[in-house]
């Protein structure tokens, strides 16, 4: 299994929703100080990255013209321009932490099926005490 591509922050979207304007109004005059941002990656995401992203706060998307390309991070986008270093920081972890989870899932899930296998093997190899007359 090879090394994926970098993963990095690539992009930051704000939805429609949650622009200043649209919070003032929502929150009957009383903005949330955060808030949905969208924040694109580098590239598309595995299922592996998928669950370990969420540890650090990003939540893929999986559906639409976003998928799994982008993700959605409760912050502001004040937070976003003074932390897409650490947040780069992060995906880099989540991506190498998936990839070792993926490789040793391969090869749990190789050698489970090898016992299987070989169990069946020996069944049909020799009948059991308790069959014989």
């Amino acid at each position: 299994m090879s090394q994926p591509a970098p993963l990095y922050v690539a992009a930051v979207e704000l939805p429609s929703e949650y622009v200043y304007s649209n919070r003032w109004f929502n929150g009957g005059g009383q903005p949330s100080d955060t808030y949905p941002i969208r924040v694109g990656f580098s590239r598309s995401v595995n299922d592996f990255e998928i669950v370990l992203l969420a540890r650090y706060g990003f939540h893929v998307l999986e559906d639409g013209q976003y998928a799994r390309g982008w993700a959605l991070k409760t912050s502001s986008i004040d937070a976003a321009a003074t932390n897409i270093k650490r947040w780069d920081r992060e995906l880099a972890d989540a991506a190498q932490q998936a990839h070792r989870a993926a490789q040793d899932a391969q090869a749990k899930t190789e050698h489970e099926l090898s016992l299987v296998s070989r169990i069946n093997e020996q069944l049909k190899t020799s009948v059991p005490d308790r069959y014989k007359q």
